[in-house]
């Protein structure tokens, strides 16, 4: 986790706006459109360095959201708690 943290340049306990912020900051520097110059092979690199800070970006902004209980998990939460008060 703090990997996801380090690569956006934030410090853990972050605010959403704090984590947008940073990862656009990222995006500019990154983005492979804005490096057009670049030699193919450092593009590639920066293709794959973006990929990772949008997966970062994701895998935090849930976290932070709390989406990262979505899923099956809430599910079974829902059906444990209707189940409970009968």
């Amino acid at each position: 986790m703090a990997a996801e943290y380090e690569l956006l340049g934030v410090k853990s306990g972050c605010t959403k706006v704090e984590l947008t912020a940073a990862y656009r900051r990222k995006v500019s520097q990154w983005h492979p459109d804005y490096l057009e110059r670049m030699a193919p092979e450092l593009r590639q690199f920066a293709t794959e360095q973006l990929a990772r800070i949008n997966a970062a970006y994701e895998k935090l902004t849930r976290m932070i959201s709390g989406d990262h209980l979505s899923g099956r998990g809430d599910e079974l939460i829902d059906l444990a708690e209707s189940n409970l008060f009968r």
